[in-house]
């Protein structure tokens, strides 16, 4: 049997959940507030320092806390 394109919703659906993006809000609030803290240290600097904290029990990388900040995820509409 051939379906329509439209039919197969089934599963998780895409995007990013409210609570990931609150998430990431609070990573940038933390990264804020450690610049305000730290002026003379480099961005490099400050994701590793935020890196050591957990949020809402999930840790985060240098690597991901750099995508938070520079791409603006905090900013995003949750679509589920």
């Amino acid at each position: 049997l051939i379906k329509d394109k439209g039919q197969n919703k089934s599963g998780r659906p895409k995007g990013l959940t409210k609570r990931t993006i609150d998430r990431y809000k609070k990573v940038f609030h933390q990264f804020e507030q450690s610049r305000k803290k730290f002026p003379s240290k480099k961005k490099s600097e400050l994701y590793e320092l935020i890196s050591t904290k957990d949020y809402d029990g999930k840790p985060y990388s240098r690597k991901t806390i750099r995508n938070i900040i520079e791409e603006k995820k905090y900013n995003l509409k949750p679509s589920r």
